[in-house]
């Protein structure tokens, strides 16, 4: 039986569900209590509609014969309004309630026009609770439960007093009307449980794939976990091979460039700069690399100073003008004279600036760059300001990603590994400060360091 129920259940929702509204299909229980309400006013006005021929034998010859039959007809109509109202945002709530409005109307109708509290159609009533409480809450269930016993208290009262309601039709058979109501009671409520057990098993259904999804999930974050922290000693291990004997051929290549220049042979020396120039940039990645490594590896430990930030800026944009004058680009500073620091790095100070003065010259190819240093509210804020190209809105959560830039293009105008950002970035962290970013695509961007309490 209990299977035959399920089954049952399980092919009503695939008819059922086109009346679902699509904004009610993502959440499972929302689903459940939507598809509750169209099987509730699907039945209820099938049921309405069955009773039409049995209202009309009944009440023949009786004034109350147009009323009984239009009051049958209606219904139908009336509960199609519960579908209706699932496509308002508080849908589920109100169509809860216009089902368990309907049927306690059609109750009291039926009760003053024939038996009063002998009516057949009062039990009915007991559907009330069980539909409005599964679909608008526990708090409309109580709410129809009271309204429910407060009708039949008020019609045995009301019987008590003397006062008479119309009785039936006395060609109509009470037993027969009892057995009718309480047959289609039954199919409602059958319809009812079939949909909510089927439901039910489709939930437990979706949080087992959900379960099993989120144990893949976690596994391939334990593999990439572990890829992560392979790629790291990769990086660093492969980073110190090449540093020491690139750092090799550098000290030879200077040798040279510096024999070639007391010979005044020129034209070589220019060729041995750029390869002194080369292999500079080449050491920078990979010390960039290196560092990366380290913090992925929580191996990079950071020293606690005491130093003049304001120095410390001054020096470092004397050291960025060269790169400035090749761009064309004017670069200002304002610091106040002497901005003591303590319980920062003062190189991982420096090389967070530095990625971040010598990116914003880069970028900006005559224009003006600006670095602004103080104090607010118990914090010292560094702002590196620029007239540059500027980041687009989307790019701006993208670029503290390692060897990632705005623009990813093959076409790429400025050079770059991606690196500075992320490394600047978590070495902020790794001092209990931040860096943010505003950018305006075509004016330029500002990156802001902040330390609190140094």
């Amino acid at each position: 039986m209990t299977w035959g129920v399920m089954a049952f259940g399980e092919r009503l929702i695939g008819v059922l569900e086109r009346g679902v509204p699509q904004s009610l299909r993502g959440d499972v229980d929302t689903r459940r209590r939507a598809l509750l309400v169209v099987g509730v006013a699907v039945t209820l006005g099938a049921f309405c509609l069955a009773f039409v021929i049995p209202v009309l034998i009944g009440t023949m010859g009786s004034p109350d014969l147009a009323v009984g039959v239009i009051n049958t007809l209606i219904t139908p109509v009336l509960a199609s309004l519960a579908v209706v109202m699932l496509r308002r945002r508080d849908g589920l709530w109100l169509a809860g309630h216009w089902l368990a409005l309907l049927l306690f109307a059609g109750s009291v109708f039926a009760a003053v026009t024939g038996g009063g509290i002998f009516s057949p159609f009062l039990v009915i009533l007991l559907a009330l609770p069980v539909i409005a409480g599964t679909i608008s809450g526990r708090n409309a269930g109580w709410l129809w439960a009271v309204m429910s016993m407060l009708l039949v208290l008020t019609l045995a009262v009301t019987e008590r007093a003397g006062i008479k309601f119309k009785a039936l039709h006395p060609e109509v058979d009470p037993v027969i009307l009892l057995a009718g109501s309480t047959i289609a009671i039954m199919a409602i409520l059958t319809c009812f449980f079939a949909l909510a057990e089927a439901t039910r098993r489709e939930a437990i259904a979706r949080m087992a794939a959900a379960v099993a999804e989120e144990q893949r999930s976690r596994a391939a974050a334990s593999e990439a976990i572990a890829a992560s922290a392979a790629k790291s000693a990769f990086l660093a291990t492969m980073s110190h091979e090449l540093r020491t004997p690139l750092n090799i051929i550098l000290g030879y290549s200077e040798l040279v460039l510096e024999d070639l220049q007391h010979r005044g042979d020129g034209e070589n020396a220019d060729d041995v700069k750029r390869i002194v120039g080369a292999g500079e940039h080449l050491l920078g990645l990979i010390s960039d690399i290196l560092d990366l490594s380290r913090i992925e590896a929580e191996r990079l430990t950071v020293a606690r100073e005491r130093f003049d930030l304001g120095e410390l800026v001054r020096g470092l944009v004397i050291e960025c003008q060269p790169l400035a004058v090749r761009g064309d680009t004017r670069l200002s500073v304002s610091t106040a004279p002497a901005l003591i620091v303590s319980g920062l790095d003062h190189t991982r100070v420096r090389q967070i600036l530095y990625n971040l003065v010598s990116n914003a010259i880069k970028f900006t190819r005559g224009g003006q760059v600006s670095v602004h240093v103080g104090r607010a509210d118990d914090a010292v804020e560094i702002a590196v300001e620029d007239t540059g190209i500027g980041i687009p809105e989307r790019k701006l959560a993208e670029i503290f990603q390692p060897f990632t830039q705005a623009d990813q293009s093959t076409t790429r105008r400025y050079e770059g590994s991606g690196l500075g950002l992320a490394i600047a970035r978590r070495l902020c962290d790794l001092m209990g400060g931040s860096l943010s970013v505003r950018s305006v695509v075509g004016r330029g961007s500002t990156f802001t360091v902040r330390f609190p309490g140094v």
